[in-house]
């Protein structure tokens, strides 16, 4: 017995021993087509694609060996930028893992491909492990580094003119310790996991897959770009066997206290710490809680948990009873932990019954400490609908009410009128909207309320017109939806052209109005002068028309000149010569008439001076001065003499019959003798002629 136990523990320490192999390809990136370039790692290159077993999904990845140039060689690399020393080898990748917070576009990010050697194997475990080191020439250390395995190619079909890697977002199985910045641009800072298979895993990627927003990173104390590149070294995925991988902790339940209950690892590791201090491979465990072991594995660190329960039957429960909304339909009720067998009042027999309506559910449940029962009542709550109802016109010039109802069973409600209660009542037009919350959903409605006072079509009723001369236009009021009349015609208006019955039918939202015109001949309308009438020049005469017809007329007179007005029924005409007058009558409905007379103007000079004056001022017969009919304009000039032929007086420019400004019987300054004297006058009338005139007058004294 003893020589059997032995032979088995030397096999397993020889299989803990052995020698595993990586899965990734050239895993230190030294295999390669050709020696990088600075072209190589630009973006418009993919320097990557010279190492052998590896890709990128995207673009601009790149490759840096000792063979390269200054721009893409090892330790020296991009200049005056890079520097870094590879890890093993001659040989490291690098790639700009994100974009930083201040990149051109959002969501940037590289990443590197490789092809396994061959498939992981389903439910075993596996070292992974790569180092990576910050670009001396960038300031943002990230914490953003992940693996994402999967059974196909990822490939980003991207147009040949984009050399921006964009970051692909997907769910990575590997992610680093949120907090563990990787900043070290001198050395070499390892990520490791231990890896539980899916089965099929045929391909690694490694880079981000997490949007900006959820990217952390902090600022190294040296100058550079805001970014986050970084380069890496030697990948590793190797295989390791099921007991070093699965630590081997139970969940347990107790059923009385106290209790005490043993939990202990499969022992292949080379340390142990337990989440109570302990470090010794097996722990007791005497209060329920969660144990969390770390076992150390080289540098690895493989974790498990373990759930110590003290779970009595009367503590076994479904919970409490569960009030539900219906968008959160199907609910996963779960039954309670730690039970060996489960048998719902719905037949099913699973840990967790999804339920998909309301009702009042029951479970028993076998587990190491008996068999329980429990109930549980689930409930939806759902508040109803509602709508506050269609938008309104009210058709009415006087005040409007309306209530407007919200639905009932809300927790609150807020109206854009600031109230707060289920119903309003509106008294004004203008948009109405409320919003009601209930934890289950929030019902948001709006409606409008609309006044239209009663609209009239304001057309006449019958109408007189007279059609022969113009057109009628008929022109309803503004306001209408649509316009139809008896004709045809569509629109406000419409042209009337002949006598007789129109009707007009037109439509808005709060009805439709009708309106119907009789189109009349009016009474004639007769106009007549006298062919002819005369007036001495200078007086003036009454045109005086004879009118048969409507009482509302205008009239219209021309030529104006000579006219008082020309708007009037009967002006007064003073022509300077004779004149043709037109009258031009219209009344209301458009009718109209005219006549003709002609004014002769009568040629006269009544032009006299006195023979004798006596300029004693007494006020009579004081000043010498011609007297002139109303036919003279002005005295041109008037010259007196005595009888030796010397001028005693003269004037020019005076208006006629201006008394004031005649001879007064001075001359020099002295009284005139008395005597005869003659005089000469020139007088300009209203039709332009001219008359001079002489004769005697004696000065009385």
């Amino acid at each position: 017995m003893f020589k059997q136990w032995l032979i088995c523990c030397s096999v397993l320490l020889m299989f803990y021993k052995a020698p595993a192999q990586n899965l990734v390809p050239n895993p230190s990136f030294e295999e390669h087509t050709a020696c990088p370039s600075g072209l190589n790692n630009t973006g418009y290159h993919n320097g990557i694609d010279l190492v052998v077993g590896w890709t990128t999904p995207t673009v601009s990845s790149d490759y840096f060996h000792a063979c390269g140039d200054e721009a893409a060689g090892v330790p020296d690399n991009m200049p005056g930028f890079g520097f870094q020393y590879a890890r093993t080898g001659e040989a490291y990748v690098g790639f700009g893992i994100w974009g930083g917070p201040f990149a051109s576009l959002d969501n940037v990010g590289e990443y590197l491909e490789a092809s396994l050697l061959q498939p992981l194997q389903k439910d075993s475990f596996y070292l992974v492990e790569f180092f990576a080191s910050l670009h001396d020439g960038k300031k943002l250390g990230t914490d953003a580094f992940s693996i994402l395995f999967t059974d196909t190619l990822i490939w980003v079909d991207m147009p040949p003119t984009i050399f921006t890697s964009r970051t692909i977002l997907a769910q990575s199985q590997l992610n680093n310790t949120p907090g563990n910045f990787i900043t070290s641009q001198e050395e070499w800072t390892p990520l490791r996991w231990v890896y539980k298979a899916s089965g099929g895993e045929t391909f690694m990627t490694i880079g981000n897959f997490r949007p900006d927003e959820e990217i952390s990173y902090v600022e190294v104390e040296q100058w550079g770009s805001l970014t986050s590149y970084y380069f890496v070294d030697d990948v590793r995925v190797e295989k390791i066997s099921y007991p070093i991988g699965e630590l081997g902790l139970q969940d347990t339940t107790l059923c009385e206290s106290p209790f005490s209950v043993e939990l202990s690892a499969s022992g292949l590791h080379d340390g142990y710490r337990w989440s109570t201090g302990d470090t010794t491979l097996a722990i007791m465990a005497t209060e329920p809680g969660v144990y969390i072991l770390e076992a150390a594995y080289g540098e690895f660190v493989i974790r498990d948990t373990a759930v110590v329960r003290y779970l009595p039957p009367e503590a076994v429960s479904l919970g409490p009873d569960v009030s539900l909304c219906e968008q959160e339909l199907p609910y996963t009720l779960p039954g309670p932990a730690g039970m060996q067998a489960y048998r719902w009042s719905t037949g099913d027999s699973t840990a967790v019954l999804e339920v998909s309506q309301a009702g009042l559910y029951s479970l028993e449940a076998a587990y190491a400490c008996g068999t329980v029962y429990d109930t549980i009542l689930i409930e939806v709550e759902q508040p109803e609908l509602f709508s506050l109802g269609p938008d309104t016109v009210h058709c009415t010039a006087g005040p409007i009410r309306q209530p407007l109802h919200a639905g009932q069973g809300y927790a609150s409600y807020h109206w854009n009128t600031g109230e707060t209660g289920r119903q309003v009542e509106v008294s004004e037009p203008g948009l109405y909207w409320v919003e009601a919350v209930h934890r289950c959903r929030t019902v948001r409605d709006t409606v409008v309320i609309e006044q239209q006072p009663p609209l009239a079509l304001g057309l006449p009723a019958d109408t007189l017109a007279c059609l022969d001369n113009r057109p009628l236009l008929l022109s309803a009021e503004a306001g209408f939806d649509t316009y139809r009349w008896s004709t045809g015609e569509a629109g406000r208006e419409l042209t009337i052209t002949a006598y007789g019955r129109y009707e007009l039918e037109a439509f808005y939202r709060c009805g439709q109005e009708l309106a119907v015109i009789e189109v009349l001949r009016p009474p004639g309308l007769s106009l007549s002068l006298p062919e002819r009438l005369e007036v001495p020049l200078g007086q003036a005469v009454q045109l005086l028309p004879n009118l048969n017809g409507a009482e509302q007329v205008q009239y219209a007179w021309q030529p104006a000149n000579g006219l008082d007005c020309t708007d009037c029924p009967a002006p007064f005409a003073q022509p300077l010569v004779s004149t043709l007058y037109e009258l031009m009558a219209a009344d209301e409905y458009g009718c109209t008439a005219s006549a003709e007379v002609e004014v002769v103007v009568v040629p006269r000079q009544n032009v006299y001076v006195p023979n004798a004056f006596s300029p004693n001022g007494d006020g009579v017969n004081d000043r010498l001065f011609p007297y002139a009919g109303q036919e003279a304009a002005q005295v041109l000039r008037f010259e007196v003499y005595n009888r030796w032929g010397g001028q005693v007086f003269f004037m020019e420019s005076v208006p006629p019959n201006a008394s004031s400004a005649g001879w007064d019987g001075q001359w020099q300054g002295n009284p005139a003798p008395a005597g005869l004297y003659a005089w000469v006058v020139e007088v300009e009338l209203l039709d332009g002629r001219r008359v001079e005139l002489k004769g005697e007058v004696v000065l009385v004294r």
